[in-house]
């Protein structure tokens, strides 16, 4: 919970959310120091004015004879376990706290009884024992828990990927193949996790990737896991510190390309430059009109292949985009502001694109966005038939090292690479982001379009917003592109009379628009219901 909340709070999506937090814990925290002997409670935050720091965990202020012994004692600020900063963490370093503070105050307090029941070290013995389980054990056991909770692919990818790698890093053989090569790091694998854990399994592991990278940060976290599992956490706890990840990611730079270079290369990087069959033209004419699409709206590259609106209009039902049919009955039968008109129908003054539940982020409403004086959807020819790429399989997943992407995917950022654009199809959906707030777009209007959720991918707020109220955020939004003069970023005031209109209209919950604006602007209770 500290975690997510320390990121919304730097997001600013969450800071009314955390200031009422922090002042309920640190209530608590005086509350219970106030009334409990020997023993005090502390975080590791500021509140400080210009150096503020949201707190994560909350530990014990004690003063007790060291370990190793004498006749003075000295003062330890120790933490307890598991204890984050959330409610529930406040609750579990209370009950800590309170027999730390018995057993002070019975002069009964030993490092062995602390060590052992409040940081969790296994008397010697059985901690031997532990050490001479197989690394495969734990895994299987590591497996057992995370099964049911994350994607087979999820698994693979972030865990079975790093802990196969405990005979750290080998090179390549001079004349070896690949297959041989990958076969001798596969057999070396199943031998290594046949062994027990040690620290130097362990440094090999995290060291066979390069340091400040993604990659190191998630072999670092497969190992923890891992030793939380196998209840080893604690005793390698000091080799872990080693390697516990920073800020300081070498992080790759992006090549976001401008809106010039993005209309020169569609016009320029697509000419045939030999002789070929008419299917090879026709396919390089459909390349074109990809690109053309993805630079439009930014869409992730298999959203391409899940538009559901191209040649019908569709309703949202169930969570599911349905075709609407001709049949007048039908059409009166629902509300207009629920019916996205098909892309070719003229009425669909917006070219708006309803994207199906399949995609990555679910379904959703996305915009056009072109530079100011120009029209993309025309000059890239959009509007017609759906011209994708001639592919077998294009939403089947492949695997490609360590990662599993649709086949369309991979074939486009080979085009892309083939062609020498100098920046890859995700770079269209960041230059689709700088045009939005180049165009003074506000900030939701653009998240929703892409298929992002305002700095809360996990919250429940977006995750639950109603189709017509994101419907009606992006109209807004569009409508100042073609309409207004002055654009600027929808006002509190405005959004709160679109609200009110929505409710009036009886299409929308007071509870729930009244959470999305509290969410959207940080203040509590806009609609004051």
């Amino acid at each position: 919970m500290a975690r997510i909340e320390s990121k919304g709070l730097q997001d600013g999506s969450w800071q009314w959310y955390l200031q009422r937090t922090n002042e309920k814990l640190l209530e608590a925290i005086a509350d219970f120091n106030s009334g409990t002997k020997r023993v005090s409670l502390v975080h590791n935050g500021s509140f400080t004015a210009g150096k503020e720091k949201q707190p994560t965990v909350i530990s014990c202020q004690f003063s007790a004879i060291p370990p190793e012994g004498g006749s003075k004692t000295k003062q330890y600020k120790l933490g307890l376990g598991d204890c984050d900063w959330s409610l529930s963490g406040l609750e579990l370093a209370k009950e800590r706290a309170k027999k730390i503070s018995l057993k002070l105050i019975h002069n009964e307090f030993t490092w062995e009884w602390f060590n052992e029941f409040i940081k969790g070290h296994k008397p010697v013995d059985e901690m031997a024992a532990l050490l001479q389980v197989p690394i495969q054990k734990w895994i299987d056991k590591l497996y057992a828990t995370k099964k049911g909770q994350i994607k087979p692919s999820s698994w693979e990818n972030g865990y079975v990927t790093f802990l196969n790698r405990f005979y750290g890093k080998i090179e390549r053989k001079d004349g070896e193949s690949l297959a041989a090569f990958n076969a001798r790091k596969a057999q070396l694998a199943e031998e290594y996790k046949q062994k027990p854990l040690s620290e130097q399994l362990i440094r090999n592991c995290i060291e066979a990737t390069k340091p400040y990278t993604c990659s190191r940060f998630r072999s670092y976290y497969a190992i923890k896991t891992l030793l939380k599992v196998a209840d080893l956490h604690d005793y390698f706890g000091k080799l872990l510190k080693e390697y516990e990840p920073t800020t300081e990611y070498e992080e790759k730079e992006r090549n976001v390309p401008s809106d010039a270079y993005i209309k020169r290369c569609y016009h320029s990087s697509f000419e045939i430059k030999r002789y070929g069959t008419k299917k090879y033209h026709a396919n390089t004419a459909r390349w074109q009109w990809l690109y053309g699409l993805l630079a439009c709206y930014g869409l992730r590259i298999h959203e391409a292949w899940n538009i559901a609106n191209w040649d019908s209009p569709v309703v949202l039902k169930g969570g599911h985009w349905v075709e609407v049919n001709d049949d007048e009955l039908e059409w009166q039968s629902i509300e207009a502001n629920l019916v996205i008109p098909a892309f070719n129908d003229p009425s669909n003054v917006h070219h708006k694109l309803a994207i199906k539940h399949t995609t990555k982020t679910g379904y959703r409403v996305a915009i056009p966005l072109s530079p100011p004086g120009e029209d993309w959807v025309r000059e890239f020819d959009i509007h017609g038939e759906l011209r994708l790429p001639e592919m077998k399989d294009p939403l089947s997943l492949k695997r490609t090292g360590s990662t599993t992407s649709y086949h369309c995917s991979t074939r486009t950022c080979d085009s892309f690479h083939d062609r020498e654009l100098g920046f890859t199809p995700h770079d269209l959906r960041h230059a689709y982001n700088h045009r939005g707030r180049v165009l003074e777009i506000s900030v939701p209007a653009i998240a929703l379009s892409l298929g992002h959720s305002e700095g809360m991918n996990s919250s429940t707020y977006a995750k639950h917003m109603a189709m017509e109220t994101k419907n009606k955020i992006l109209e807004i939004a569009v409508s100042r592109i073609y309409e207004n003069e002055h654009r600027s970023p929808l006002s509190l005031n405005a959004a709160i009379e679109i609200a009110k209109e929505i409710i009036a209209s009886k299409n929308g919950d007071p509870h729930s628009l009244n959470e999305l604006l509290a969410v959207l602007y940080a203040i509590p209770n806009p609609l004051k219901l």
